[in-house]
């Protein structure tokens, strides 16, 4: 990002909108609608669930949109082309809209590859009311609008499938999760390839993973669910396939959650003030 443009927003009166703004001149874009549109309390029982279904993953852990590493492309997520939430991409200058998937799912949890050609999305059918999701699969589409893969489907039982990180430019490292045992099967996957090497099969805590040196650490510690399996602290060293334990005694862990977000409260209300805008999310490519 160059130092003249920052920020998205989702406006959340009347609809979402998503918009660019421009610093420092302060002049904010629209780029489209993000709901389906023509919806009212009149629409059928159908057509109003799809439209809260759509706004889940368009707001998705403010995970619904994201630049390209490279600063040249922005992905997002969007029903405004029908009814359910696709995966789309806007060139910087923001003069074309190209959607790359359609399909009866909600796309959602999207992130591009470090290399730019890849954005790794999941797909649920309903969002649930906290017990997990219906989730429909886990796919990769290319950024320039050349096609889009199955990477793998998930199992049934499953509530949610999460992108750790990416591991390599074309590899990230996925994993289950099941709201009453928590994660498990933590593979990693090749979305250029297809290929998944099996990290850890068995139920898990938490798995924190470090970019800098590549190291996965796994906690792994007495899991109900899992009484079979090992229990305790494991590491992944860098260039290695093997998990070592480092721990087997009874302890609390924390391991390192999401950062807290960049932007200084006073310089998110005052864009919020610029767009008009009930919430903003900044992205920073």
């Amino acid at each position: 990002m160059t130092d003249g443009e920052a920020g998205f927003a989702l406006d959340s009166r009347g609809g979402l909108t998503l918009k660019v703004l421009s610093l420092p001149e302060g002049t904010a874009h629209t780029v489209t609608e993000l709901q389906i549109p023509n919806v009212t309390g009149d629409s059928s029982e159908d057509l109003q669930f799809s439209a809260e279904q759509v706004y889940r993953a368009v707001v998705f852990e403010g995970g619904g949109l994201a630049w390209s590493p490279d600063g040249s492309t922005l992905a997002f997520v969007s029903g405004h082309d029908g009814i359910s939430a696709d995966l789309y991409v806007v060139s910087r200058d923001l003069r074309e809209i190209t959607r790359l998937t359609d399909g009866p799912s909600q796309a959602y949890q999207i992130s591009w590859s470090p290399d730019s050609r890849y954005i790794f999305h999941t797909g649920a059918s309903n969002f649930g009311t906290g017990a997990g999701y219906m989730m429909v699969g886990v796919w990769v589409a290319r950024a320039d609008g050349t096609g889009v893969r199955s990477l793998y489907e998930p199992d049934p039982r499953t509530g949610a499938e999460v992108l750790v990180d990416w591991v390599a430019v074309d590899t990230a490292l996925v994993h289950s999760w099941r709201p009453d045992c928590g994660g498990r099967n933590l593979i990693t996957v090749n979305v250029a390839s297809g290929e998944i090497q099996v990290v850890w099969p068995d139920y898990f805590n938490q798995v924190a993973y470090n970019p800098d040196t590549g190291a996965i650490l796994i906690d792994a510690q007495d899991i109900g669910c899992n009484p079979e399996g090992a229990s305790g602290l494991y590491l992944m060293e860098p260039g290695s396939t093997e998990l070592q334990q480092v721990s087997d005694e009874e302890y609390h862990s924390q391991l390192p959650g999401l950062p807290a977000d960049p932007v200084p409260v006073a310089l998110e209300q005052y864009l919020g003030t610029l767009l008009e805008v009930e919430s903003l999310i900044w992205v920073q490519p």
